[in-house]
């Protein structure tokens, strides 16, 4: 509409216009509530005027607008519950019902009602999202859950669920029993403030996400991992058929959190450390604080002949013990015995004077000469020594031995197999010397002790008659 139209347009309603003036045209102009009018004209003719934004009818902008104080979208009532429409500031802040982005979301900083951020901790188990909450009785709730297409309710009855959300006065958690599961419902019924972890417990939200902690009877169901900052790792809980009961089964974490468990573990604060009731590994490699590699020391029980032992950085370090001492492989590779002049193997632990010696007898003298062919009695009684202490009371009868060595193996066998249990002292007569002794073809009688009762501590020594 041109401006001449519009004049003609406005003489027609003459009757609501004052008799003011104005100049500047060929037509003199009376104007008084010429601003509602020329309102209502456009407003049934349209805005056929391309430089202006229509408030009444839909219309759109080739440039740039700026909202200096702000906008407003819809029906705006501000609040997490109960809000609806859309509100920008004029300093950028945005609160809205969703938001849909099809390629990047890129922000400094993510708060929401959910376990993965609310609580400092991320649950794997069993979990759902509360659309909206229903209270049938007091403690009691209904709780309708947001579903995708296709999805299910993952809860049973009998569950111990909990769930974390923002209130205006920090963070809260909810812990609830299962108690009916529907199609699109669970029905819930509020724990107890004694029998909760936090002092006092809350009534579950919408938007609210609710995770598997436990069940009141399944075995199956009482255990789940949690992922949590705040301990700076991960465990696992077992048992958990109420909110209180449930342990850690295992943990990786720097805050170590099993170690309340034990009494009195050498663990440093702050480190990283994992607990689990057993660990299969293929290679272990220890490092010090500087990160240079600590060779591992390896207890192979007593040393075994033909078995090879190793100081190297793969194969650690070997210790075996021997002759009652504990010995340290200083080779690469060795199969040779340990003893106190080899140059493969360090005596580190054990006593080198250890000895047997026989009573009665000066400087423990192990041959006794020819006896009588008949004869029929004689004792041999051995005394352990460690340097000149006399041990021999503190090695129990069982942990003596006597082996016979005649020269007929057959005859041997069957009398070390009758004197197996025999003690520490030997009494013999000429019938336990064999068929073939003279003196010209002796018998050795070899005794060995163990001190204190372990094979690794073996002390023998033998006397020939």
């Amino acid at each position: 509409m041109t401006f001449e139209e519009l004049l003609l347009a406005l003489e027609a309603h003459s009757d609501l216009i004052s008799t003011e003036t104005k100049a500047g045209h060929n037509t003199n102009v009376r104007v008084g509530l010429l601003g509602k009018k020329v309102a209502e004209i456009l407003r049934r003719q349209g805005n056929t005027d391309e430089k202006y934004l229509s408030r009444l009818n839909d219309d759109s902008a080739l440039g740039f607008i700026k909202f200096l104080a702000g906008a407003e979208f819809g029906e705006f009532i501000s609040g997490m519950f109960g809000g609806k429409g859309v509100r920008i500031d004029k300093h950028g802040n945005i609160e809205a019902t969703s938001l849909i982005l099809r390629a990047l979301l890129e922000v400094p900083e993510l708060r929401y009602n959910r376990l993965t951020v609310i609580g400092d901790e991320l649950i794997l188990t069993e979990n759902g999202l509360i659309e909206s909450v229903e209270e049938l009785a007091p403690g009691s709730f209904q709780l309708n859950m947001k579903l995708e297409e296709g999805d299910a309710i993952t809860f049973i009855a009998g569950d111990l669920v909990k769930g974390i959300y923002h209130h205006a006065g920090g963070f809260a958690t909810s812990f609830m029993r299962v108690e009916e599961v529907g199609q699109t419902f669970i029905k819930i019924t509020l724990a107890a403030d004694t029998d909760i972890p936090t002092p006092y417990n809350l009534a579950p939200q919408p938007f609210m996400n609710i995770a598997r902690v436990g069940n009141v009877t399944n075995p199956n169901r009482q255990r789940y991992i949690v992922a949590s900052s705040k301990l700076g790792g991960f465990q696992i809980f077992d048992g958990c058929s109420d909110f209180l009961n449930g342990r850690i089964v295992g943990s990786m974490d720097t805050a170590q959190s099993f170690k309340s468990q034990y009494a009195n573990l050498p663990l440093r604060d702050g480190l990283y450390y994992m607990y689990a009731a057993g660990i299969v590994v293929q290679d272990i490699i220890r490092v010090d604080y500087q990160g240079k590699i600590i060779r591992a020391i390896n207890d192979l029980g007593a040393w075994q002949a033909g078995v090879p032992y190793y100081n190297n950085d793969i194969n650690g370090t070997d210790d075996v013990w021997h002759l009652g001492c504990r010995w340290r492989c200083f080779s690469d590779g060795t199969t040779e015995e340990p003893s106190w002049t080899s140059a493969a193997w360090y005596m580190i632990e054990g006593r080198s004077d250890a000895r047997m010696e026989f009573e009665g007898f000066l400087g423990g003298a192990t041959h006794f000469g020819a006896l009588r062919s008949d004869f029929t009695d004689f004792t041999i009684k051995p005394i352990v020594l460690i340097g000149n202490t006399d041990v021999s009371s503190e090695i129990v009868e069982e942990q003596w031995r006597w082996v016979r060595s005649s020269g007929s193996s057959a005859s041997d066998e069957i009398w070390n197999i009758e004197h197996s249990n025999n003690g520490r002292t030997l009494n013999i007569s000429h019938l336990d010397m064999g068929v073939n002794w003279s003196r010209s073809n002796p018998v050795t009688f070899t005794c060995t002790a163990t001190y204190p009762a372990s094979v690794i501590n073996e002390i023998t020594n033998a006397v020939t008659i």
